[in-house]
């Protein structure tokens, strides 16, 4: 307990606010997924950062949020497979780097006539998903209406053809939790954090940037100098 208690950041908002008068190599606006990952890394490299959030730090993270971490399986669809090969590759390595934190879930899809395939073109579909995947997923099922009624005999079978199982990933924790964890990581290694304060002016300079912030809580400005 002391261990933890040691290795998490105070934030003292004052003291913060003070130290924001000297000039950063960095300012990142916004404290959701992307800012406080960037605010982490930066740091991690000895890059002086600062971040600053509006609300409050990933305020808008939960919003409508399945907490699923996915490869994008809907876009294959749209033929986009870039698209689905970069975010299959970042959700293995979430679930790589994460393995407590994220964990692989089954989705079991069912075929009926009003659905936008066969089940056969399903299947094909989710072995495309899973090589797209890099096979680091459990290979996908396909299930005749026989084998479903039996693992589901609740399910109204009328019209059903047969169903798929394709994996993804989720979150086991909450999402705004899991983002505030990078917060407090950047925090620990150097990086000025502040919530509750709206950029209300950015102007490039000859040797950066010059931005004005609000803090939302006191209503007082302030300006924060950075290169980037």
């Amino acid at each position: 307990m002391s261990q933890l208690l040691r290795l998490t950041p105070v934030l003292n908002r004052q003291q913060t606010i003070a130290a924001l008068s000297g000039e950063f190599d960095a300012i990142v606006i916004g404290g959701g997924i992307n800012g406080a990952v960037s605010t982490a890394a930066l740091a991690a490299h000895g890059i002086n950062v600062v971040l600053v959030e509006s609300n409050d730090f990933a305020s808008m993270t939960s919003q409508e949020s399945s907490n699923m971490i996915w490869g994008g399986i809907k876009y294959l669809q749209d033929y986009e497979f870039s698209l689905v090969w970069s975010l299959c590759r970042s959700r293995n390595e979430l679930l790589s780097k994460y393995p407590n934190r994220i964990q692989e879930i089954p989705f079991f899809a069912v075929i009926n006539q009003n659905s936008p395939f066969s089940r056969a073109l399903g299947y094909v579909g989710s072995l495309l998903y899973w090589f797209f995947g890099s096979f680091k997923t459990n290979k996908p099922r396909v299930f005749s209406t026989q084998k479903i009624r039996g693992l589901n005999p609740q399910l109204d079978m009328d019209r059903v053809k047969g169903a798929i199982q394709y994996n993804d990933a989720i979150l086991l924790d909450n999402d705004a939790r899991f983002v505030y964890e990078f917060i407090k990581t950047g925090a620990k290694l150097g990086a000025k954090v502040l919530n509750y304060a709206e950029v209300t002016k950015a102007t490039s300079t000859t040797d950066g940037w010059l931005v004005n912030v609000r803090d939302k809580l006191s209503g007082s400005y302030f300006e924060v100098k950075a290169k980037t």
